[in-house]
């Protein structure tokens, strides 16, 4: 792609408009080793293809200062009633604690999928280390709603959730684990389980990990990871 003149530029920062090759896929034919991302929101491995890196595409242009893109996430049960947004460019620092110096970065993990991750460190299960001393690609996924947990640790794991309440069930083709019983009891036998990424940890509570399926039956949304192993 040629570079754009500083006319160009100011012309397309006014108009919030620039020139953009939009690659659309059919059928995942053709396709150079590694592709991977939609709308070029991946992180940027070739320099030779920008002009198919949305992100970089808006710098180019200078419609953005940063090839930089961020989310806030609304659920349908707050009551401000405010919708989920993304911004191109920036941050919303309102939505940080301690505002924008309170971000906190982390680099990229490589990982055999080659998409966006962090370094996992350990995994908490109640108040003590459960599972520690290890690494593990924690792949960052917009698309899912469940989290997939690499399968020695899920053994590990299962085995609490055993200890606690024998009927949890993971046999068969389901992809997680349940129970015959209503979400409220099994939430009162299990444990916050938190997560290590890195040097932060992030505790989620049970009842936020479970799901109603039914009255009568509670499905577990940690599940084993089926994904390939590193090499």
């Amino acid at each position: 792609m040629k570079e754009i003149s500083d006319q160009q530029a100011v012309n397309n920062k006014d108009n919030k408009c620039f020139k953009f090759n939009m690659l659309a896929l059919y059928e995942e034919q053709g396709l150079e080793r590694g592709t991977d991302g939609i709308l070029g929101l991946s992180p940027n491995r070739d320099p030779e293809n920008k002009q198919f890196h949305f992100l970089w595409q808006l710098k180019e242009s200078k419609i953005i200062d940063k090839a930089l893109v961020s989310f806030s996430i609304r659920s349908t049960d707050q009551s401000d009633n405010q919708a989920s947004y993304a911004i191109f460019g920036g941050i919303d620092a309102d939505q940080v604690v301690g505002g924008a110096s309170g971000m906190r970065y982390f680099a990229n993990f490589k990982n055999v999928l080659n998409t966006w991750a962090v370094e996992a460190r350990g995994l908490n299960y109640g108040k003590g280390m459960f599972a520690k001393d290890f690494s593990y690609p924690a792949i960052i996924d917009t698309g899912s709603s469940q989290i997939a947990i690499p399968p020695p640790v899920f053994e590990l794991l299962k085995a609490e959730w055993l200890k606690a309440e024998p009927r949890v069930n993971c046999e068969g083709h389901d992809v997680f684990c349940f129970v015959d019983t209503s979400c409220a009891d099994l939430n009162s036998k299990l444990k916050p389980v938190a997560f290590q990424l890195e040097n932060v940890m992030i505790e989620i509570p049970p009842e936020e990990y479970l799901f109603v399926s039914s009255p009568e039956k509670c499905f577990i949304k940690l599940h084993k990871c089926n994904l390939p192993p590193e090499q």
